[in-house]
Parts: structure tokens; C-alpha cells; sequence
């Protein structure tokens, strides 16, 4: 089980950390992998051959409306030595149909 999969909600973990546990719990996986058999983490799927067309028809079914454009302001970043990079962002506007 991947750490994501354990961090409670109410833990003493930043509040970033709980969020993104949050989101990664939520959220669909695929690995692509020849030797795993079995997912490591809930609504994980493995698949042992990768195929640009099949991840090309995933973008393209999940993407956003065509012509939707959103403004984003950049509100914190912060770098981690581990090459991590933390980004805060506040929608500031949305055009086009949702």
C-alpha cells in the first residue's frame, strides 16, 4: 500500500499532505508495468503494455471543454530539496462553455 493510502484525514500531516492524500485516494491510477500483477493502492489498475493511441482516447475523453480558458493566479511556491515543487493557485476567471 502506498503511503497516500494510509495518511488519515485528521493527522497531525501539513494540510497540504492530507489534501493530496485526499485527491490520490479519489483518484483514478493506471500503472504501466510488465512484472506487477496486483495494484499496490485503491481504484488502481494495472496495465502491462503501453499504448500512446489508448492514453491519447483517456486524455482526450477526460480533458476540458475546447474553448474553455481559465486564469490562474500563483499564489505560494515553495521548492523541496527533493526536486518537489509545492505551487498555490487561485481561479481568477473562466471563459467559455463548462
Amino acid at each position: 500500500m502506498t503511503f497516500w493510502e494510509t495518511v488519515p484525514a485528521g493527522s497531525d500531516q501539513p494540510a497540504e499532505m492530507r489534501d493530496f492524500a485526499e485527491i490520490w485516494r479519489a483518484a483514478e491510477k493506471i500503472v504501466f508495468s510488465r512484472t506487477l500483477l496486483e495494484p499496490s493502492s485503491e481504484r488502481t489498475r494495472i496495465e502491462a503494455a503501453f499504448e500512446p493511441a489508448a492514453i491519447g482516447r483517456l486524455k482526450d475523453s477526460s480533458a476540458l471543454p475546447d474553448g474553455v480558458r481559465v486564469q490562474l493566479e500563483l499564489l505560494a511556491e515553495r521548492s523541496f530539496a527533493s526536486g518537489v515543487v509545492y505551487l498555490r493557485y487561485a481561479l481568477s476567471g473562466v471563459s467559455g462553455p463548462l
